[in-house]
């Protein structure tokens, strides 16, 4: 064998590597964006045969075997970076203790076949969720989910003008669309939140404009059709707290002080709201009951302090007719699939403990976003608390807190294991004497 022979078969292995690793990465990209469309909850209602209705207990058996491909490629590939795994866990303790106390819920479950079931679903949208966290950067994270959002956008227009079957709606109120979606209110808090994304991206520095303004009008056109109030209140708060952000950045005394006549602000804002209560509630199409959702939350309440210190169990209390939610049904005389509130939601299940650490999560989660801003320059660095706030939010009236299969739950987990190892490398840096 000759050393030209040698270099020829050389060239030959580097040149197979190299495109054997653009085929994986175009997989993993492919893998990436079809797990975060189904986290979305897109095309669901295609998938499960054209019924927009979840069931209540038992799930679609072809929608359960691709939840299971999904877990089990997560789990592969987390495993494929171990070491990056132990490392991220082990700065978010609380995170590790809270998916304890989910599983642990087993031993006391008024549900403990669902409450196994969904601790198993629960866990593979976590590793889901650690595995962006660990491959990609925050950045890349939200390029990605953006790309999804394109994705559902262009669907939801074809679906609500070819497909008005599977892409609109009808209830008492009247007609809305629903997009690839399942119900007009998730595609109305999914484009709410696309809609800041792609506001967000509009001041960023070398992005497509044409994408970018295609993403954002369409979000916001799509958050319309969907007809869901919520969605535009929490979308205009969000847009207008863009701007205070800014002042993280600042001298300490400055940026108290700059707070300070906010609140202020804020604090009249909202007397003046209060105070113009019923004109803004008929505005929205609203009642003082919120929708039915204060006497709801009263007959929550009653069960919660029937067990409040543990609850009943991971996802053991809302099973109709069948579970516990049968009192919080027929007192209300209406069929809610959860408490509209994601606190109560967490209580239900996990008592005052699981209360506690979520709420403890959360405040470390607004904790790390405020130390990433003043750690950067980018307005992209605005989008990690820009997101905890919608998360917040959303939670005042909905559900998204601990929810399997849920792209928000997933997007919280790998945005606050990101926000470690982001502020963990600028630390690093800054002990090395380096530039950032």
């Amino acid at each position: 064998m000759t050393i030209h022979t040698l270099q020829a078969g050389f060239r030959s292995f580097y040149r197979y590597k190299a495109i054997l690793i653009k085929v994986l990465h175009s997989l993993e990209q492919f893998y990436i964006l079809l797990a975060l469309l189904l986290f979305s909850q897109s095309f669901l209602t295609i998938l499960q045969g054209g019924s927009a209705a979840e069931s209540i207990t038992d799930g679609n058996p072809l929608v359960q075997k691709i939840w299971a491909f999904i877990y089990a490629v997560a789990l592969l590939l987390c495993c494929i970076r171990w070491r990056a795994v132990i490392i991220v866990i082990r700065q978010d303790k609380l995170l590790l203790l809270l998916t304890f106390v989910v599983i642990l819920s087993l031993t006391w479950s008024a549900a403990p076949e669902m409450t196994l079931r969904r601790s198993f679903a629960l866990i593979g949208t976590n590793l889901f969720g650690l595995y962006m966290a660990i491959r990609f950067s925050l950045k890349q994270q939200f390029k990605l989910v953006s790309r999804m959002l394109l994705v559902v956008i262009v669907f939801s227009f074809l679906f609500g003008l070819f497909l008005p079957q599977y892409g609109v709606m009808s209830d008492n109120r009247g007609t809305a669309w629903q997009g690839v979606l399942s119900h007009k209110n998730q595609l109305g808090r999914l484009m709410c939140f696309s809609s800041v994304l792609f506001f967000v991206f509009m001041f960023n520095k070398g992005e497509k404009k044409k994408l970018i303004w295609l993403g954002l009008g369409g979000s916001f056109l799509l958050m319309l059709l969907s007809t869901s109030k919520t969605a535009l209140v929490i979308m205009l708060v969000l847009l207008m707290l863009i701007p205070f952000l800014q002042s993280f950045r600042w001298n300490i005394s400055i940026a108290v002080l700059y707070w300070m006549f906010a609140l202020l602000i804020a604090g009249g804002a909202i007397s003046l709201l209060f105070s113009n209560a019923d004109l803004l509630l008929s505005l929205m199409d609203r009642d003082v009951t919120l929708t039915g959702r204060t006497d709801l939350w009263a007959a929550v309440w009653e069960m919660i302090k029937q067990r409040p210190l543990l609850g009943y169990g991971y996802n053991g209390f809302w099973l109709g007719l069948d579970g516990e939610s049968a009192y919080v049904w027929l007192v209300t005389k209406w069929d809610p699939p959860h408490s509209h509130n994601g606190l109560l939601d967490v209580w239900l299940d996990l008592g005052v403990v699981g209360v506690i650490l979520v709420l403890l999560h959360m405040i470390r989660g607004f904790k790390l976003g405020v130390t990433y801003i003043r750690q950067t320059r980018t307005i992209i660095s605005f989008c990690p608390l820009l997101y905890f706030m919608f998360m917040f939010l959303y939670n005042l009236t909905e559900n998204t807190i601990l929810r399997p299969n849920s792209v928000f739950w997933v997007l919280y987990v790998s945005i606050s294991l990101s926000l470690s190892i982001a502020i963990r490398r600028h630390k690093r840096k800054e002990n090395k004497g380096g530039i950032v």
